[in-house]
């Protein structure tokens, strides 16, 4: 998600910079460097001018590594930004904590906890960065942290194991999803199937697109799961055979197809699992 801000002609982009950024020629990077100052919402700095700066080529590269900037891009990138272009030095700090501390979706206390602030400002911070989109509502109070090179923050989705592993907690994505994990069937499964340790009410939730099926069980039966890495955050699901006691237990749990009347249920058990 890259953006850029025009903040007016104190400390300008130098003009070799933007023509090697930019694919620009050095009339016309000379002629725009006067129009605008290029502030990368990702760096805690300004953009430093060509003087004073050692190593010029290194730093050029180093930024326009940073900033995303190919000879690819046009000059708009930089000129006009993006929907969620500009975000002020001490905020851009705050969301770089929270991109730090949270892979998954988090709530305000969390968040207030990290940042060291205040419940009410910040939920006041949270809903700024969202409408900003520099974040994304997962449902009402929790948030997610938007990648920095998503091309379109407000599509921008997260894993869905992720999401429910980290709302729907403590508990492991089983049923269907399992299966389908676990290659037990080669049927598609557009919604995920989840296992949690506490009452959930609604059963049936859509967040971010998705549709969660959980089924609430006592705590004591969150056994026979693994664990797995979904980015950077680790998320249970049920191993095969507990994949498999789950839905000889509930055979809805294996899909729609699989769930009409218990005296059909053994023989297209067998069909789904062997």
């Amino acid at each position: 998600m890259f953006s850029s801000q025009v903040v007016g002609e104190d400390r300008t982009l130098s003009i070799r910079t933007l023509s090697s950024c930019a694919g620009l020629s050095t009339e016309e990077a000379a002629r725009d460097s006067r129009r605008a100052k290029v502030v990368h919402p990702q760096s805690t700095t300004d953009v430093p001018q060509e003087k004073g700066v050692g190593g010029y080529s290194g730093f050029t590269h180093g930024w326009c590594s940073m900033s995303g900037m190919t000879h690819s891009h046009p000059v708009s990138m930089y000129r006009e930004g993006t929907a969620a272009a500009g975000i002020e030095g001490p905020r851009r700090a705050q969301l770089a904590v929270l991109h730090r501390a949270f892979p998954g979706p988090f709530n305000a206390a969390q968040a207030a906890s990290v940042l060291g602030t205040a419940l009410a400002p910040t939920r006041r911070l949270l809903a700024s960065l969202a409408s900003g989109g520099w974040l994304a509502r997962v449902r009402p109070g929790w948030y997610v942290a938007v990648p920095l090179d998503a091309s379109e923050p407000s599509e921008w989705r997260d894993d869905p194991w992720i999401v429910a592993g980290t709302l729907f907690a403590p508990g492991y994505i089983g049923g269907w999803s399992a299966a389908e994990h676990w290659e037990l069937t080669d049927q598609i499964f557009n919604d995920v199937y989840v296992v949690a340790g506490t009452k959930v009410t609604p059963s049936r939730q859509t967040i971010q697109g998705t549709t969660f099926v959980i089924r609430s069980v006592a705590s004591t039966s969150l056994f026979g799961t693994r664990r797995v890495w979904r980015r950077q955050l680790a998320v249970n699901v049920s191993d095969p055979h507990r994949t498999i006691i789950d839905v000889l237990d509930l055979p809805a749990a294996a899909g729609r197809a699989h769930a009409r009347s218990p005296a059909e249920s053994n023989s297209r058990l067998r069909a789904f699992l062997i």
